[in-house]
């Protein structure tokens, strides 16, 4: 049998440029973190209206809008004649069947279920915190980019309550502290009145369990475990609880009351000598469509929004930065920088029905102790 010819070189030339014209174009995006405007790209001309798709689902709100919308200006700034267009929906109103009409898609934890059909692939991108380098990532492909983060806090009230420190400097044994001060005498009282939300992913307790580093003991002196978010929110602002574990935006909101004088508080964040969980990212994605030069524009945007000048923004909208920034970036005294979360443990967020069940109900487990069901979903 005859030997066969090795290919000639100008077929291989052909089939790679083939290979390269075809690939999606995503890929060959730059997410470099520097300024988008001080990169010497290759992209094509584009003109044309970008279409931004925003689910708001965690504590972020309007002042995540709002960060968007000054990263909306910047980047018409510099690519004339391109515009975005920003429609906000709620995580309770989001269909897949919205993403007909976006190209760009700003969500969180639980607002897609499987990426690979809706989202191009993206490079990664450069400078993020070590926690947020491999998150957007679905079966080993990266279809999302992480580029803001909120974490839990754990609220006082002052009148009612006096053990725990200003500081988050010892939270983890404060946290066995509100259980029942063990070890340190009988003449410790075990505190009681733990207002605790949950609702959709949102686990507030597991912040706590898993910050305290004891197990579920820590919760022993909870009450209204599992009421909804706003209950237990309602609760402490009345005064009928003494402590309180909420949202940024619901620190930021007590904080409010005690600055006017309607309520004593105190704010701690979850860190201690545990992981700090937190399930309240927001990622941005390319939604997948037939035009490439739009879609690489788009992905132009999403290295924006996680650039150093971008992240500095996030600070300011109530937010926490997924690039690693110093003081400096915060305003001057800002309540936030002592809570910024440090260990973090992150939900993914590509989660479907089954797999939100399952990890709902491995959260509630933690409450009868079981704490080895959570590690699956939890790096």
């Amino acid at each position: 049998m005859a030997k066969k010819k090795p290919l000639p070189l100008f077929l291989w030339a052909i089939f790679i440029l083939a290979f390269l014209i075809g690939m999606p174009p995503i890929l060959k995006a730059s997410f470099s973190g520097e300024d988008p405007a001080e990169i010497k790209t290759e992209l094509p001309e584009w003109t044309g209206v970008i279409r931004l798709l925003h689910v708001r689902d965690w504590q972020g709100g309007v002042s995540l809008e709002n960060f968007l919308k000054e990263q909306i200006a910047r980047f018409e700034k510099n690519n004339p004649k391109v515009f975005i267009e920003m429609t906000v929906v709620t995580g309770e109103n989001f269909s897949e069947e919205l993403l007909q009409n976006a190209d760009l898609l700003s969500f969180s934890t639980g607002t897609l279920k499987d990426p690979r059909e809706k989202l191009w692939p993206l490079s990664g991108a450069n400078g993020l915190k070590s926690e947020f380098a491999g998150l957007g990532a679905y079966q080993g492909t990266q279809y999302a980019i992480p580029y803001a983060y909120g974490t839990y806090v754990l609220c006082r009230n002052t009148s009612l309550a006096s053990t725990l420190p200003e500081d988050g400097e010892n939270f983890a044994q404060s946290l066995a502290d509100l259980s029942m001060d063990r070890g340190k005498g009988s003449e410790q009282q075990r505190v009681t009145g733990i207002a605790l939300g949950s609702g959709g992913l949102r686990m507030p307790y597991l912040a706590l369990v898993l910050a305290g580093g004891g197990g579920p003991e820590i919760l022993e002196g909870a009450d209204g475990t599992l009421l909804s978010m706003t209950d237990a929110y309602s609760a402490f602002a009345k005064g009928n609880s003494a402590y309180y574990v909420g949202t940024l935006n619901d620190g930021a909101k007590l904080r409010k009351k005690a600055e006017d004088g309607e309520l004593p508080l105190a704010l701690s964040l979850p860190v201690g000598n545990g992981p700090c969980y937190t399930d309240m990212v927001q990622y941005m994605g390319v939604v997948r469509g037939d035009d490439t030069k739009r879609s690489e524009m788009c992905a132009k945007f999403v290295g924006q929004v996680v650039d150093e000048r971008a992240q500095k923004g996030i600070t300011a909208a109530g937010a926490f930065p997924v690039r690693a920034l110093d003081e400096s970036a915060y305003e001057p005294e800002s309540w936030l920088y002592p809570l910024e979360g440090q260990n973090l443990k992150i939900l993914s967020p590509f989660m479907d029905q089954k797999e939100k069940e399952e990890f709902v109900q491995a959260a509630v487990k933690v409450l009868q102790g079981d704490m080895d069901g959570l590690n699956r979903w939890l790096p």
